[in-house]
């Protein structure tokens, strides 16, 4: 529900999934260049500056590193977008402007990402205070202004309660209605070691090779994938940046700038400061949001724009760095000195001796080994070489261009020439690698499983499924011609990972709950689940869910299971898929007394379904239970958004259907509506009378419906306004 109504969902009505899904991220990232550049051009900056701005941002290490995730990807955009169009309106506004600007901020709120929106507002808000201390014309009146963002920022948000409505909802019945745990909510954060990475893009070692990785930094990212696959910015923009917000004559909106930077990467930190912990202790809505390390794309934006403003300030003082005032040549030799500074001391670190004499870390034949935060790290000296040689690179090119810059007789087109040509080429060669192309048929190809499994379903009815869980003393042995990550993700596919397989509809019964966002007592049933001591009681636990088969990479011996078939995958094991001899139905009778209680056992179900077999644990049956050999239901028909079904019984019983309780859903007993209560907490039931009926269970969220008359009304409430006052322009102060 995060995205459903966003706009580049349309695509995916409209056009193949590939097309689609390729277009959401292009679109995205074409619109964040323009918006760098727009919002550079309001900031006062010349052309040629604002696109070097936009340059470094789209290029940069951690905006490629966010076009890896889908939903994550459009804050790329709107950090720059939604400052830029709220500036325009403080310099002049209309109610086409206002209008325009509320209809980005609900496409924005639509996303509905916590930190995201933290993000935007961290560098917005600084952004729009000290842009009235730029002398860029005549702006709004204060009052005026701070009205225009409260109606911006109150209309978006109503226009995306289509969204939010929903989505709200859902966070008071899952997991996250009281926030997360704060090792949850910090998991990734940016540890300080990655700063390293601003300036030397590989230092970290490859991190998609299976196979012997040289990768160091699995300690720097808690023994997983890192968040961002890189914060490479460069030597060379940061120097640039720095000169000019370090002499330039009027620095507020420079000085701004470098604290916004600042403060966005000291959240990025996360768990590795006491701020972001004191945050989650005394902000509730630090509670929801996950992973501090989308903050450092506020970092990168920033510096992106000093980098502008500082390039303009080399342009203006071109061939003055000898003849021109004190601050011009002083800002020519020290920063002349620090470039050399910085070659000499790369290029000094470059010899293993060094490193030796200096006892700065224990030596191995091509690894150094040193400690630092009280973690040990064994680094592959062609990583410390290469970042070293880098250093040196872009160093000497930074001397070499402020000595350019200081000649008279070079023109002004020659010097941009040569910082935009350098800083892409260094860019592209720093970062091309973030995001390895992977061929669309490895992924797109059904795993032979989910084939054998919608032949099952067509002949037995509904089932569930379930994975076991991978042994971590047992890794699987990738076999193969690549030595890509993306054989990582086929596997996932192939042993059909939950989250990859639910796009061919494979329904799975419990899951690990990552995101929170199910039902709590879904997640509860999860954790149950893991508290089962014996094979046995698992699979018996699963066999009240209405699971009829279990895949597995390992072999299991249980005289509950039938070995039914395996599948060949790029591993060393093959997959195994076993049927459960015995589980419920998705639906079934129960008696009314037992069902009054709200919660009982889906063992005790289950023996009562199949009293002959005490190989599931039947046990003495409470004499309340009756038995269910004399009723019968039958599902017709199984949607999304409605199930129908029909029922005989010579008895009052209750229906109990395997699908999520939730809000929303009504249901019918031959046309008459009739309550739908929670059973186990987990799944929906209802009182059925005696005899044959038809029953249907209907989807409809009061909540979509609140949410859309809010958006709808609003969306009205625009019209009407453009309509009446068409011209409707404000004054400037």
């Amino acid at each position: 529900m995060q995205w459903a109504f966003y706009p580049t969902q349309i695509f995916f009505h409209l056009l193949p999934f590939q097309t689609a899904f390729e277009l959401h991220y292009v679109l995205h990232c074409v619109f964040s260049g323009i918006a760098v550049f727009l919002l550079g051009l309001t900031l006062g900056l010349h052309p040629h500056a604002a696109f070097f701005s936009a340059m470094l941002f789209n290029f940069s290490g951690a905006t490629l590193s966010l076009v890896n995730l889908a939903n994550i990807l459009p804050i790329v955009t709107y950090l720059p977008l939604l400052t830029w169009v709220l500036l325009k309106n403080l310099q002049r506004f209309s109610l086409i402007r206002i209008a325009g600007a509320s209809l980005l901020f609900g496409f924005f709120f639509l996303l509905l990402e916590p930190v995201s929106i933290l993000a935007v507002a961290l560098f917005l808000i600084p952004t729009a205070i000290g842009f009235y201390g730029l002398n860029l014309g005549p702006k709004v009146p204060l009052r005026q202004a701070i009205g225009i963002s409260v109606i911006i920022g109150a209309s978006g948000f109503f226009l995306a309660a289509v969204q939010f409505a929903p989505t709200w909802e859902l966070i008071q019945n899952s997991g996250r209605k009281w926030g997360l745990e704060f090792e949850s909510i910090a998991f990734w954060s940016l540890h300080p070691m990655n700063l390293m990475q601003v300036v030397a893009p590989r230092i970290f070692g490859d991190l998609f090779k299976l196979a012997h990785p040289d990768t160091w930094g699995s300690i720097v990212f808690d023994n997983r994938e890192p968040y961002l696959f890189s914060c490479y910015f460069g030597l060379f923009p940061l120097m640039v940046a720095f000169l000019g917000m370090s002499f330039a004559r009027d620095r507020r909106m420079q000085v701004l700038l470098l604290g916004t930077a600042v403060l966005a990467m000291v959240l990025a930190f996360g768990r590795y400061t006491p701020i972001y912990p004191w945050l989650f202790e005394n902000l509730f809505f630090f509670r929801f949001g996950r992973f501090p390390a989308k903050y450092f794309l506020v970092t990168v934006l920033s510096l992106a724009l000093l980098a502008g403003f500082g390039l303009e300030w080399i342009e203006k003082v071109k061939g003055k760095w000898r003849s021109g005032s004190t601050s011009i040549c002083l800002a020519g030799y020290f920063f002349s000195g620090a470039a050399l500074l910085i070659f000499g001391l790369s290029f000094f670190f470059s010899f293993p001796q060094i490193w030796r004499t200096l006892n700065l870390g224990e030596w191995e034949p091509g690894y150094l080994t040193f400690s630092a935060a009280g973690e040990g790290h064994r680094v592959s000296w062609g990583l410390v070489l290469n970042g070293l040689k880098h250093l040196q690179v872009t160093a000497l090119v930074f001397f070499l261009f402020l000595l350019v810059a200081g000649l008279r007789r070079v023109r002004p087109t020659v010097v941009r020439s040569m910082v935009i040509g350098f800083v892409f080429y260094d860019l592209f060669l720093g970062n091309y690698w973030i995001n390895p192309l992977t061929s669309n048929e490895i992924l797109e190809k059904p795993a032979p499983a989910v084939s054998f499994l919608k032949r099952q379903m067509e002949n037995e009815g509904l089932f569930r499924s379930y994975s076991m869980p991978i042994n971590q003393d047992k890794q699987p042995v990738y076999i193969g011609s690549s030595d890509s990550i993306a054989w990582d993700t086929v596997f996932r596919k192939q042993t059909l990972f939950e989250f990859l397989a639910a796009q061919d509809h494979i329904q799975f019964a419990v899951f690990n709950p990552v995101d929170r966002l199910e039902t709590m007592y879904s997640q509860l049933l999860y954790f149950e689940l893991n508290r089962s001591q014996t094979i046995e009681q698992r699979i018996r636990f699963l066999a009240g869910l209405n699971v009829k088969f279990l895949l597995s990479i390992e072999e299991i011996a249980s005289p509950l299971l039938d070995r039914v078939t395996q599948f060949k995958i790029n591993s060393e094991y093959p997959l195994i898929i076993y049927r459960l001899k015995k589980s419920l139905p998705r639906a079934f009778l129960v008696d009314p007394y037992q069902s009054r209680l709200e919660k009982f056992s889906f063992k005790e179900v289950l023996s009562l379904h199949y009293p002959e077999d005490n190989i599931l644990g039947a046990g003495a049956l409470p004499p309340t239970l009756v038995t269910l050999e004399d009723c019968s239901v039958r599902i017709t028909q199984y949607l999304p958004d409605q199930v129908d079904l029909e029922v005989a019984t010579p008895s009052n019983r209750v229906l109990v259907l395997l699908d999520s309780y939730y809000p929303g859903w009504s249901a019918t007993v031959d046309g008459q509506e009739i309550e739908v209560r929670s059973i186990n907490y987990v799944y929906r039931g209802l009182d059925i009378p005696k005899g044959r009926h038809e029953v249907v269970f209907r989807y409809h969220p009061r909540s979509l419906y609140v949410g859309l008359t809010i958006s709808l009304l609003t969306v009205t409430g625009w019209i009407l306004a453009l309509a009446l006052f068409p011209s409707k322009k404000g004054s400037t102060g």
